[in-house]
């Protein structure tokens, strides 16, 4: 398994994404980032949630965070 961040602007703002590729390839999740931090919030969009998904591996179960979302409450 892979993780990959992208950033790209969508509605007029940026949004971040990691993105977990399978060892075959296969993109198996692609999170969004849930809550900017304060100064980003200028330029970013808030994630949905849709995208906290758990995808099973070789290793064991897998999910991702981007940075400081185990940090911010989401009632920011």
């Amino acid at each position: 398994m892979v993780c990959h961040r992208q950033q790209d602007i969508r509605d007029h703002h940026r949004e971040e994404r990691l993105v977990i590729i399978s060892a075959e390839g296969k993109r198996v999740n692609r999170h969004r980032k849930l809550m900017p931090t304060n100064p980003e919030r200028m330029v970013w969009g808030f994630g949905d949630g849709s995208s906290l998904k758990v995808v099973d591996s070789s290793v064991g179960r897998l999910s991702t965070l981007l940075c400081w979302e185990n940090y911010i409450h989401l009632k920011c």
